[in-house]
């Protein structure tokens, strides 16, 4: 079986394989295609033009076999296949200059991401319609309406850009160097693979939300950093939503629109809160609810004319989202004629208020030149601040761009870093989401498990997850004792290449005390010194400043210990009073140390008093001491004086009142006395 033949099998498919489990199946074909592929004599390097996140490779003309020719009879099958123009003959010779579309017509057209075709938008070449098995695209946005279509090439030649990205390097000299520079090849170009695939299957809207919790912070910190949000507070989130409050209406159609914090994706309630905040005048509720049919769902059916409605609204009142909506519209013709300079207006307008869409599809009109001249610089700027918000295409442009060194030096490294990173956001892995809510019902082996699936598959989250349960002195019971330390140690290892920051310093905790390994201090100061240099780690710095005092593993030295106890203290306020503690006995060890170097007797014998202070020094001495004495003396008995405060004189008695007697005129004396001062009445 050919390379091409695996890859476009895998392209065909719906793609439910996790990324290392791709790899494993294609791997040996990839070998093969690898090393016919090195023996091509030319050297050239493609660009690549990216419509809305899907890119479209752009390579010099190669002649074609027979075999490989698009046949002008071939089309879609059914319905679609009499619809669909005959390709023009193929042009023999052309010069080599001369660029060729990576999926078009023969005239060069190129191919437009997304397009519809049978009410569906597709963001990548696909074979749906067709039974040969071709991949082909539309060159028009709503292909079911205008007919325009054209064959991409054999998915093969996107791995073969990848090969001349690292080809164009310079040659290794030896065997060793060889060999790892084609497992460059192959991990960059299986990356990007799985990458493309995960890639394509991206919404504007985005998918279900998934939050990566770490056990540890949420063992130590419950609820400040898991992201997860309470079960009592979304009820008081729906209740402030049904007495008319519209911040909570947006909040919650937000959440029930991408899912994530503990809440299910629902478009249907997303759509209700929606509805209840864009009739009470909130431009965002009506932005998303152009989103979402612009977008189209089960539940809420595709409308461009609805959508264009909703963007209009919020746009004229200013509302970022619905801008970038309106630039969508007008750059893909969705409800309106195509104009390349409005959707650039209002892509502007957007990004200028930080909208992440409208960033990024700026940086696709500066990358392809369209409606602007072509910039690769601008394109540059415009991903990175995309993936700054964690937009998945600007993490697989940004990706594409350090591949092929296009506008920016070109990385393999970061290439892999980047698809690796869009990898990882597949549908796969709501299984994190799974292994957390087994964690969070006292499941912990089955949570074990499903954090071990995904650690294989290289999640630094679930290697670090698992390595806390195993590190747990209640953890999981499908290991022995003895197996718990070597395999968490294995694990904190991962997550530690992997750039977390408490991993590394337990890989230096597992190395000072023991655990799955031997005692090793040199190994464990080289972990909390990368901690403390790459990560700049409170904790790391006071390890290091502990090592130094004691002369564990480095050479003691009590004034580097009092330097990284300070630098422990300027990194985080929480190691303020550790670090005085630790200063404290460190002073105090300093001391000690100091007298133990010092001779008293010698320096007695040394330090004549007569010469120092005279003849007469003893007399001196002790006026000093009877000074004291008196002062000392004198103080107390001012303490002990007893200063009794002056009395103050008794109150006069008041004056008797008159007897009373009967008849009307005594009683009313009698009140009159009563009420009102003597000698009144």
């Amino acid at each position: 079986m050919g390379s091409e033949e695996v890859f476009s099998t895998f392209f065909s498919m719906p793609f439910e394989l996790p990324p290392r489990h791709v790899i494993v199946l294609i791997l040996s074909s990839y070998l093969q295609s690898y090393h016919d592929s090195e023996a091509e004599e030319e050297d050239v390097r493609p660009t690549s033009e990216i419509a809305a996140g899907s890119p479209v490779m752009l390579e010099p003309d190669v002649s074609q076999s027979e075999e490989e020719k698009p046949s002008s009879s071939e089309g879609l099958e059914g319905e679609e296949k009499e619809d669909l123009p005959e390709q023009p003959p193929p042009v023999l010779e052309k010069p080599k200059e001369v660029p060729v579309v990576n999926g078009g017509t023969a005239h060069g057209e190129p191919c437009i991401f997304p397009f519809r075709f049978q009410k569906r938008e597709y963001s990548d070449c696909t074979t749906d319609g067709r039974g040969d098995g071709r991949l082909w695209c539309a060159t028009t946005y709503d292909y079911d309406h205008d007919k325009k279509w054209g064959f991409c090439e054999s998915t093969c030649s996107n791995m073969r850009f990848v090969f001349h990205c690292i080809k164009a390097r310079e040659e290794p000299t030896i065997d060793q160097s060889r060999r790892s520079l084609q497992m460059q090849v192959k991990i960059c170009g299986l990356s990007h693979f799985t990458a493309a695939t995960m890639a394509s299957d991206v919404s504007l809207t985005g998918g279900s939300a998934v939050q990566r919790v770490r056990l540890l912070d949420e063992v130590e910190s419950p609820g400040s950093t898991s992201g997860m949000l309470e079960e009592d507070l979304i009820q008081y989130y729906q209740f402030l939503a049904e007495k008319g409050d519209v911040q909570a209406q947006v909040g919650l159609g937000q959440l029930h629109l991408h899912g994530g914090r503990g809440v299910e994706q629902n478009h249907q309630r997303a759509y209700d809160y929606f509805t209840q905040a864009a009739n009470a005048g909130n431009t965002h509720a009506m932005a998303f609810l152009g989103k979402m049919y612009s977008e189209g769902s089960e539940f809420l059916p595709q409308n461009n004319e609805t959508a264009l409605q909703y963007f209009k609204k919020a746009s004229d009142l200013g509302n970022p989202v619905g801008q970038s909506g309106l630039g969508m519209a007008y750059l893909y013709g969705r409800g309106v004629p195509v104009n390349y300079e409005l959707a650039l207006k209002y892509f502007q307008k957007a990004a200028e208020q930080g909208w992440v869409d409208g960033q990024l599809q700026l940086g696709t009109m500066y990358y392809n030149g369209i409606g602007v001249k072509r910039d690769y610089k601008q394109a540059l700027k415009f991903f990175n601040l995309a993936s700054q918000a964690g937009h998945i295409l600007a993490f697989y442009n940004l990706a594409q761009m350090h591949a092929t060194g296009t506008g920016v030096m070109r990385s393999c490294h970061t290439a892999v870093e980047l698809f690796k990173n869009v990898c990882e956001r597949g549908r796969w892995s709501e299984r994190l989401m799974t292994a957390y809510g087994s964690f969070k019902d006292g499941e912990t082996d089955a949570a074990l498990v499903q954090y071990l699936l995904l650690a294989e598959q290289g999640y630094e989250v679930a290697q670090s997850n698992v390595a806390f349960i195993l590190d747990q002195t209640e953890g999981a019971r499908i290991f022995s004792e003895n197996e718990t330390y070597p395999r968490a140690l294995l694990h904190w290892t991962r997550a530690a290449a992997q750039g977390y920051t408490v991993a590394r310093i337990k890989l230096g905790d597992y190395h000072f005390y023991g655990y799955g390994t031997d005692v090793d201090y040199e190994t464990a100061v080289i972990h909390y010194r990368l901690a403390s240099e790459q990560q700049h780690s409170a904790q790391a710095m006071f390890n290091l400043g502990y090592m130094h005092e004691k002369g564990l593993g480095i050479k003691q030295d009590i004034h580097l210990a009092k330097r990284f106890y300070d630098m422990a203290a300027e990194a985080s306020p929480d190691a303020q009073v550790p670090v005085f503690l630790a200063l404290c006995k460190l002073g105090l060890i300093y001391t000690l140390q100091y007298l133990q170097d010092l001779n008293l007797k010698e320096l007695m014998s040394q330090v004549d008093l007569d010469q120092l202070l005279g003849p007469e020094w003893d007399l001196y001495l002790m006026t000093v001491i009877a000074l004291l004495l008196g002062t000392v003396i004198a103080y107390r008995q001012r303490q002990h004086q007893i200063i009794v405060p002056p009395r103050p004189p008794a109150p006069a008695p008041a004056p008797a009142p008159p007897p009373r007697h009967s008849g009307v005129f005594l009683d009313e004396a009698a009140d009159c006395w009563e009420e009102n001062t003597p000698g009144t009445c």
